[in-house]
């Protein structure tokens, strides 16, 4: 049985040696296209890690250009909320805060017009701003330049403010002023804040005035004799020591350099915002050309994958692919039947080696039989034991030889089943060729259509950057018919004023008139001929104000001959002898 048994195991490593070395015969035939498929599968690789290592090197951070993109879409929305704001709060404001005006001459600097002085302050502290607006008055909506010059040359093309001294407060009245008011009052001017170059004009605004935390303090400042200074309240109450004293409600819309201050913090916020948004910008627009170039590589490494998934595919669905592992199968089993041939040729050695054992003991059993039958018999339950086992083993040795003989069959037939497979493979293979041509086609479709979409993109960014200059026309445009706007306001409220004036003149006209003509009775009997041509009263022909100048002039020449007349009778008295002494008459 054991003899079986390693026959068997003999057979079946014999029959699985033959089938391997069939399997490399079929696999070396196969080489050149195996090692070709390797070939392909290597370089698609090579081309796959330098795209990689390309990108790589590129050192691009699409993470953080993405978050640079959402900071400037954030930034983009606060610029144009700040924006309204600051529109909004400009609104508010009187326009003629917005100083406009031409350049006098060619090549004008601009710099050397500081602006309104209403925006060229800095309220330091809001709860002053009521006490400093009274303090400025008018003088808010006074233009500050750099030299005289620069205010004639404004002056000559439209008028600005008049020229005014400013003196400064001696350092006993601020000594005095600190003494009296206890810390309770300021100088105004040491509530403000400005720039460098404005120093006399802001001087000339809030000089010479104190702000007071209340009305008993401002009152005691100004009427005293060591201060005597103007003081307002923060209330807005003025306290003048010349005797005038005015108070009560302000202005309707709250206080002007309050929301102008306002204003002028949002300015600041939104100047900060575009700053933030230039910058950001600025980034974006230093990576574009290294974007481009990642979204390149990155198309690029996606085909290269896609062609490493296909060689991939086709090498694994190849007949050398499937005839190695076939081979990898049957050099496994036939490792398994080579330990079972030596297992049972270990096994037979053993049983042999018993049964010698067996003879020499039977041969000695004469010599001592009772103590050998004893030993003979447990030996013979052994053998028999041992045989049972043989047995087994030798049914177990049919068993995998029968095995053995089917798989022989099923290997035959597992050939077919290779051959046919083989068969379909290469059908395969012609098969994925040709759908890898198709795909190379669609690659170099896909790259046609990449070009043209980057062109086009191309195209829709160039229109993208002419409708931001657009917006940015359109916003010049709006701002200045927004300009345009404030002015005609300006214009109607300076017309308005004019208006009111005119008709306030009229009625003191009205009024003058009727004196005149009750003082003078001439004017009710020429009235009728006021205004008619070719009479004395005839304005068109006659220049009035000329007329006026002849009228002042020949009234200083008659004043002049006048005081000569005058001067000439007091040097005749002075010559003349003495008068006698008067003779006085009376009746007694």
């Amino acid at each position: 049985m054991l003899g079986l048994w390693g026959e068997a195991a003999d057979v079946r490593l014999k029959l699985l040696s033959k089938q391997a070395e069939q399997q490399r015969k079929a696999l070396a035939a196969k080489g050149k296209e195996a090692s070709k498929l390797e070939a392909e599968l290597a370089a698609a690789q090579k081309k796959v890690d330098a795209c990689t290592a390309r990108l790589q090197t590129l050192g691009f951070d699409a993470a953080e250009v993405e978050g640079l993109e959402a900071a400037r879409q954030q930034q983009l929305a606060a610029v144009r909320a700040l924006k309204d704001s600051v529109e909004a709060l400009a609104a508010q404001l009187p326009p003629s805060l917005d100083f406009q005006f031409k350049d006098p001459e060619r090549g004008f600097d601009r710099d050397r017009v500081k602006g309104v002085v209403a925006k060229l302050v800095r309220v330091q502290d809001p709860s002053t701003a009521t006490a400093l607006e009274v303090v400025a008055g008018g003088r808010l909506y006074q233009v500050v330049v750099d030299s005289d010059a620069t205010g004639k040359a404004l002056l000559s093309r439209g008028g600005l403010t008049k020229r005014i001294r400013y003196r400064d407060d001696p350092s006993a009245v601020l000594a005095a002023a600190r003494q009296l008011g206890a810390g309770r009052a300021r100088p105004a001017l040491e509530l403000v804040g400005f720039e460098g170059g404005v120093e006399a004009a802001m001087k000339y605004v809030f000089g010479n005035t104190f702000v007071c935390q209340d009305a008993a303090t401002a009152k005691k400042l100004a009427f005293s004799r060591e201060v005597e200074r103007r003081c307002v309240t923060l209330e807005g109450d003025d306290f003048n020591p010349k005797g005038l004293l005015t108070g009560g409600a302000r202005q309707q819309g709250g206080c002007m350099l309050a929301r102008l201050t306002e204003l002028l913090a949002a300015e600041d916020r939104l100047a900060a915002a575009r700053a933030a948004l230039a910058e950001t910008e600025g980034r974006l627009a230093a990576t574009a050309a290294a974007g481009k170039e990642y979204r390149r590589l990155q198309q690029e490494l996606e085909l290269q994958r896609h062609s490493l998934s296909l060689l991939q595919d086709r090498i694994a669905t190849s007949e050398s692919s499937q005839l190695a592992e076939a081979l990898a199968a049957t050099e496994t089993e036939a490792e398994a039947a080579r330990a079972a041939k030596d297992a049972a040729a270990a096994k037979r050695q053993e049983m042999a080696a018993m049964a010698k054992t067996l003879e020499r003991e039977m041969a000695d059993l004469t010599r001592d039989r009772t103590s050998r039958v004893k030993a003979a018999k447990d030996k013979l339950k052994a053998a028999k034991a041992a045989l049972d086992a043989a047995r087994k083993a030798a049914r177990a040795a049919e068993a995998a030889l029968t095995e053995a003989e089917a798989e022989a069959e099923a290997a035959a037939g597992e050939r077919g089943r290779l051959e046919e497979q083989a068969a379909a493979a290469a059908a395969a293979v012609a098969a994925l060729e040709k759908e890898l041509s198709k795909l190379q086609a669609a690659v170099e479709a896909a790259g046609a259509a990449h070009q043209d979409a980057s062109e086009k993109l191309k195209a829709k960014r160039a229109r993208l950057k002419e409708c931001d200059a657009e917006i940015r026309a359109l916003e010049k445009a709006r701002d200045k018919l927004a300009s345009q706007a404030m002015e005609c306001g300006v214009e109607r409220r300076r017309l308005d004023n004019r208006m009111a004036s005119k008709r306030g003149e009229q009625g003191s006209a009205t009024d003058r008139m009727r004196r005149l003509e009750e003082d003078y009775q001439w004017i009710p009997r020429e009235k009728a001929n006021f205004g008619k041509p070719r009479t004395e009263f005839d304005f068109e022909a006659r220049d009035a104000t000329k007329v006026y100048e002849e009228y002042q002039d020949a009234g200083a020449r008659l004043n002049a001959l006048k005081e000569k007349g005058v001067e000439k009778q007091r040097a005749k008295r002075a010559r003349a002898p003495p008068s006698p002494a008067p003779v006085w008459l009376g009746i007694r």
